[in-house]
């Protein structure tokens, strides 16, 4: 009703989990790689919980969008059934033959079992994705557990990700369940969105639709929507749909405040109708500190092939998938370490060393929307480039992607964001273009001088002008960073480890003495705080918990070795 009058092609807030829509923020980053981790060679068991209408089935649909090819799926979205039925349904996902009149458990799991068997010899590897399941019965989860026991000598033969609501970790936190509980390999909690991520979700959507960057809704009312919803997207795209609505029948362009509190009114049961705003100053500190989040990612890196299970915001860790959302402390000690921090000025900071560039640079200049065209630059192609600015070894020794990062002991991290947030980082990056046709292309950022940058392509560099990349680069973006150890990619409050005292270290003020014996390695309320202003500074997520992002930043004030820049000098 409301379409043709806002210039939009479809309705932008529509309930159906259309993965055309899917908004990727951190969080839906990070779940959806430990889906894919899922669907990896060491996936073994996930699960992935969330409010309810936070996007867990949406997701769902883009993990089937983008399966490796070598994979085979047997989804189930009704869990309200018994083990005899739920092995049945999976034959019949699988296409696995079996007496349609048999009642026998053993009948059915020596059938898929022979399938997986088979599947396997072939270099295939088959998941088992199970949507709502925090209404599994016992009897099921117990033959869930059972079917983890299908492997070779070495491997596994079948992969299970289970999906559902937080009622799904009490669930398995059942002391009869506890056997099933151990073998879960990755856990994610998928939260809400902020402030700026619900900002961010709504002119997703609402260009997806058609509407270009138009602003259809005031700030005062995205604050508003926020208020109401709690960051859940399925009661933003309620409030959203039906404040449109309102607006359209007021003769409104834009949604205000008053709109939106009507139409939350009208879908909103009176529980939830009461709302704060957030003061002035308090909003200003936290649009500073969260605006620069990571914002749409339509479809981009979500099209990444197997890799995508690696990605660390991510991403997988051998075994792990890490920087959870849960932060249960850790009493893990890991072996000592040592990283000589590199102190440097701030002139030495800002004299950035020109960029290598290659002879033909000068040709490019004015080239580069034809130099971007060409279709081998392809994302295989320029992990290649990435890596040789890492010295890793060519694809004849190390696979071109995420994976072959991991075994190199990097991580991939999959952003979107601004161009001074990428330059913040100062690591080479893979940039991803957007042309004509939904045509992707790829280039690694090599250097950063002034207004040009140096681009690398199979091997060679071109120095051409930040304008003429800027129509074409939509702020998708991948860096690599290197963890301290393999299984230490994030740190937070309650954890023990002797990286908890190199982060104290480096964020001790100069002059006050350094903290000690056992107390330095644990994460207290303490270094929580000097985390969170070390990450305000930083333009960073103030959590206090010292991920990827955090890692690099300190990386950077360390003046850690081995790390190739975008210049010369640390931050």
């Amino acid at each position: 009703m409301y379409t043709h009058y806002f210039g939009l092609k479809e309705r932008p807030f529509s309930l159906a989990p259309d993965p055309h829509y899917l908004f990727m923020s951190a969080r839906h980053q990070e779940a959806l790689a430990h889906l894919l981790y899922g669907t990896g060679e060491d996936g073994g068991f996930v699960a992935l919980t969330g409010e309810v209408g936070t996007g867990k089935t949406t997701l769902c649909h883009c993990l089937l969008e983008q399966l490796p090819e070598d994979v085979d799926m047997a989804l189930v979205l009704n869990p309200r059934m018994n083990a005899l039925e739920l092995l049945k349904s999976l034959c019949d996902e699988l296409r696995i033959s079996y007496p349609t009149d048999s009642h026998s458990l053993k009948v059915l799991v020596d059938a898929l079992n022979s399938h997986l068997l088979s599947a396997h010899a072939k270099g295939r590897r088959t998941v088992v994705m199970i949507d709502e399941a925090q209404n599994l019965s016992f009897e099921v989860l117990e033959q869930i557990r059972l079917l983890t026991n299908l492997e070779t000598t070495r491997t596994k033969l079948l992969h299970i990700i289970l999906v559902g609501q937080p009622e799904l970790n009490q669930l398995l936190e059942q002391e009869n369940l506890r056997q099933l509980n151990q073998r879960i390999t990755a856990r994610y909690y998928l939260e809400p969105l902020s402030l700026s991520e619900t900002s961010a979700y709504i002119r997703h959507r609402i260009s997806v639709s058609g509407g270009g960057h138009a602003s259809l809704f005031t700030t005062s009312s995205i604050r508003a929507i926020y208020g109401y919803s709690k960051g859940i997207p399925r009661i933003i795209n309620n409030i959203c749909d039906r404040a449109l609505l309102g607006a359209y029948s007021r003769g409104h362009q834009r949604v205000n405040t008053g709109v939106v509190r009507k139409a939350a009114e009208e879908v909103l049961p009176q529980s939830r109708r009461r709302t704060r705003y957030l003061r002035p100053a308090l909003l200003l500190s936290t649009t500073i500190a969260l605006s620069l989040l990571i914002g749409v990612v339509a479809g981009g890196f979500l099209q990444w092939p197997q890799s995508s299970a690696h990605i660390e915001t991510s991403a997988a860790d051998t075994g792990k998938i890490v920087e959870k959302k849960e932060h249960q402390p850790h009493n893990q000690e890991q072996p000592a370490t040592t990283q000589e921090p590199e102190k440097r000025s701030k002139a030495e900071m800002q004299a950035a060393t020109a960029p290598e560039t290659d002879a033909r640079a000068e040709e490019h200049n004015a080239n580069f929307a034809e130099l971007i065209t060409n279709p081998d630059h392809t994302l295989k192609a320029t992990f290649g480039d990435l890596f040789s600015q890492w010295q890793l070894p060519d694809a004849a020794v190390v696979k071109h992607d995420c994976t072959g990062a991991e075994e190199s002991g990097l991580r991939c991290l999959a952003l979107h964001g601004t161009w001074q947030q990428m330059v913040d980082f100062n690591r080479p990056a893979i940039l991803e273009f957007d042309l004509a046709g939904n045509t992707k292309r790829y280039t690694t950022l090599v250097a950063v001088n002034g207004d040009h940058v140096t681009l690398q392509f199979g091997g060679k560099r071109y120095q051409v002008p930040r304008e003429q990349v800027a129509p074409f680069w939509h702020g998708n973006y991948m860096v690599l960073w290197k963890p301290p150890e393999p299984n230490v990619t994030y740190l937070a409050p309650g954890m023990r480890s002797p990286w908890v005292e190199w982060v104290r270290e480096q964020l001790t003020p100069a002059g006050e003495p350094m903290q000690s014996g056992a107390g330095a390695r644990y994460y207290d309320a303490r270094l929580k705080q000097r985390v969170t202003a070390f990450q305000r500074a930083r333009r960073l997520l103030p959590d206090g918990v010292v991920g990827p992002r955090t890692f690099i930043h300190l990386n950077n004030k360390a003046g850690t070795a081995g790390v190739p820049r975008l210049d010369s000098t640390t931050d």
